[in-house]
């Protein structure tokens, strides 16, 4: 799997008249991408040569032994752990001092001069819209087997979602920080690497923040309004993105229509997604919807997921039409809206881009629950 990606890179090296890409993941510098095409899931040097090998430098070789599929490693500690020292020795060592080479794009400045130094001879290219752009585009259509982690790690999310609502509904989960350490725990017990992301659990006190901060507090949610809850698990390196809100009763008249709108929106989304179908054209739908019944959504409908929590297509309004729908592809619907003294409600899931339409991956929700007296909560279909 990882040498077939790896040749994908040399395709675009083809193309590019580049002889060898870098590819980084360092402290302040996260890149999935190494991941993607090694199977090293952090700090280290990858290069991808036209010349059919890949090498990949790492800082802790054992686990790279155990973990990694390139053609050959060299221990960072070879380089004194300098990657300058890494990325100069490594070219020269395989002739391409005098290359074309690309590096990073976020690659800092300063290193980059010093790059320039220490091979002279070397055309280097550090660019925007160049291999971590083009590796983005290729993690965004995901293979039989991405797309198979997905649906475990989508059954795992639903299972949670399900005992989420159970600990709700029977008052056993009473805090933020109790259903944020409810989420944690249950996903590392059921297999998972933990959390994608810091998990957001806001009570009514709090939930009008699109991000609220922080992320989860020792307040009670056992208050009227609205609490969201946006969380998603990691699987072999691959996250989901939920979010449940918790609409405890009773709710004001602008409260009800808001749910309500969120809930048309989710509806009008999720029936537009198809292959072939422009993001712009789903995101104006719902901000239309939203401007119909007085409200505002101040943030995107949603975005593709995968290694990281958010990755490409963002579906906003205002992108090009040529930013479209393509098979493969997995994505969330995230309509919301927030008010000040009201609070917010937001609707997530997660749904794989077929050839006939979507495919609902997760069951996330809008659970109305009551302060008095325990009724089953409200399902979307």
């Amino acid at each position: 799997m990882y040498r077939e990606r790896q040749g994908k890179v040399r395709d675009y090296l083809t193309r590019e008249h580049l002889d060898c890409a870098v590819i980084q993941d360092t402290e302040g510098r996260r890149n999935s991408s190494l991941f993607y095409l090694s199977g090293m899931p952090l700090d280290a040097l990858l290069f991808v040569l036209k010349a059919d090998k890949s090498i990949l430098v790492p800082w802790d070789v054992i686990l790279a032994n155990r973990l990694a599929d390139v053609t050959g490693i060299l221990p960072y500690n070879d380089f004194d752990r300098q990657s300058v020292k890494a990325i100069q020795s490594v070219l020269e060592m395989e002739g391409l001092a005098s290359g074309t080479i690309e590096l990073p794009s976020a690659l800092p400045h300063p290193l980059f001069r010093q790059l320039t130094a220490a091979l002279p001879g070397a055309s280097l290219i550090c660019r925007e819209e160049g291999i971590d752009d083009e590796l983005l585009l290729l993690r965004s259509l995901k293979d039989e087997t991405e797309q198979e982690i997905y649906r475990e790690a989508s059954e795992i999310t639903n299972t949670l979602l399900d005992d989420l609502e159970t600990g709700l509904m029977e008052r056993t989960i009473l805090t933020e920080t109790e259903i944020a350490l409810f989420i944690e725990k249950r996903a590392r017990g059921m297999g998972c690497e933990g959390t994608g992301f810091e998990t957001i659990a806001a009570g009514p006190g709090r939930s009008f923040g699109i991000h609220a901060y922080p992320a989860y507090t020792g307040a009670s949610i056992s208050v009227p309004g609205f609490t969201i809850v946006d969380f998603g698990v990691k699987l072999k390196g691959y996250t989901t993105d939920v979010t449940l809100t918790v609409a405890a009763g009773p709710l004001s008249d602008n409260q009800k229509k808001m749910c309500s709108a969120v809930e048309d929106a989710y509806t009008l989304a999720s029936g537009l997604l198809s292959p072939g179908k422009a993001v712009t054209d789903i995101a104006e739908a719902v901000d239309g919807l939203f401007e119909e019944r007085g409200f505002f959504m101040p943030h995107s409908l949603g975005h593709g997921i995968g290694l990281d929590a958010h990755e490409t297509p963002i579906l906003k309004s205002g992108v090009t039409r040529d930013n479209i729908l393509k098979e493969g592809m997995i994505v969330t619907l995230e309509p919301g809206l927030y008010d000040e003294h009201g609070g917010g409600v937001r609707l997530e899931n997660d749904f794989l881009i077929t050839r006939e339409g979507a495919e609902p991956l997760t069951t996330s929700r809008i659970l109305y629950v009551p302060l008095k007296g325990r009724t089953q909560s409200t399902l979307l279909p």
